[in-house]
């Protein structure tokens, strides 16, 4: 998979904003396999500003809370993942999802074994 710098991307949103072409004469125009990748740096760029074009870390790692979190506002309002990911500062909301699947397909034991372990009371009945 091609990685991108972030100067290249917002090379490529500023002219997508600035009406020189849609997304598949700018992926052709910049050598970039997918229109869908610029149409996905647009969206960051207009959620989140230069940041949403940054690069991830790899492996990003979410705390288990924060991760529940997320998925009980999702299942609970019904908004979509976009939305999902901006009220929390996810650039990529395709990561809820997968959170969203692992958690649909783990068995009960594990989602059991999980909530205990986070709410297990240490030193005097202090959360972990």
């Amino acid at each position: 998979m091609v990685k991108y710098d972030e100067g290249f991307k917002q090379k490529v949103v500023d002219a997508y904003l600035a009406g020189e072409g849609g997304y598949a004469s700018l992926a052709t125009r910049f050598g970039i396999r997918s229109k869908t990748n610029i149409r996905k740096w647009v969206s960051a760029f207009q959620q989140f500003g230069k940041q949403g074009l940054a690069s991830k870390k790899a492996n990003a790692n979410y705390p288990v809370q924060f991760k529940l979190d997320v998925l009980n506002y999702k299942l609970r309002t019904g908004d979509s993942f976009e939305d999902v990911a901006r009220k929390f500062g996810i650039t990529e909301p395709p990561m809820i999802l997968g959170w969203l699947r692992k958690w649909q397909n783990e068995g009960i034991e594990k989602k059991i074994a999980l909530i205990e372990r986070l709410y297990t009371p240490i030193r005097g009945g202090v959360l972990k």
